[in-house]
């Protein structure tokens, strides 16, 4: 919102918070203009623009001792229960793939739609988890959880910039600069390294003209 209102405060932003493939679905729908989304689907009214590549993280209590000093392989997922995401989860499909493949049965010890209840739980020792690290970076800092990064490249996340296809949908120049400004805003803070464990995989952000264009 602040670089938004700093490069253009005349544009009112409707925000919206929702899984994959809802906001897939607005987006063709028309509901929705543009979306930073999780490994979205391919789809050939939508151009996706892929920004950042974030590993994933098997996550328990800070007693548990985990660390990305010490890598975990995929069978640890199989050694305790698990507190997911629900079935339609693009993260819990990941999880139930990849630890099929390798051959690991995992345990399910519950599932919710929350992310706040799914580390709530892990907190209270009902279950390990599987999260990026930037979202339980508090947990992290306060010592009242621990995580090491799964040595797979399967448990790997890519977040795309998301936009209607020009043969599509025309979109209007305020939805091309906002995407410009989230482009940047989520580049500066994989450079920063605020967004722990990201990488960022797109070339360099273009800031030439933003900043000159007005409503």
């Amino acid at each position: 919102m602040k670089a938004m209102d700093e490069a253009f405060p005349r544009i009112r932003l409707s925000l919206s918070i929702d899984y994959s493939d809802p906001l897939l679905k607005a987006l063709l729908n028309g509901e929705v203009d543009v979306a930073l989304l999780y490994d979205p689907a391919p789809a050939k009214a939508l151009d996706m623009e892929p920004l950042l590549r974030e590993p994933l993280s098997l996550v328990g209590l800070a007693s548990q001792g985990l660390t990305d000093d010490a890598p975990v392989p995929v069978a640890a997922l199989g050694r305790s229960p698990l507190i997911l995401p629900c079935m339609h989860h693009r993260l819990r499909s990941l999880v139930e793939r990849a630890c099929a493949v390798e051959g690991v049965e995992i345990t399910i010890a519950a599932e919710t739609h929350a992310l706040a209840v799914q580390k709530s739980l892990v907190v209270r020792g009902y279950g390990m988890t599987v999260l990026p690290r930037i979202a339980v970076r508090d947990e992290l800092e306060r010592s009242m959880l621990s995580a090491a990064l799964i040595d797979a490249p399967e448990f790997a996340r890519t977040i795309a910039l998301v936009q209607p296809a020009p043969s599509a949908r025309q979109t209007s120049r305020q939805v091309r600069c906002t995407a410009r400004v989230l482009r940047e805003c989520m580049h500066d803070i994989v450079l920063s390294g605020d967004w722990l464990g990201a990488e960022w995989i797109r070339h360099e952000p273009d800031r030439s003209r933003i900043r000159s264009q007005r409503f």
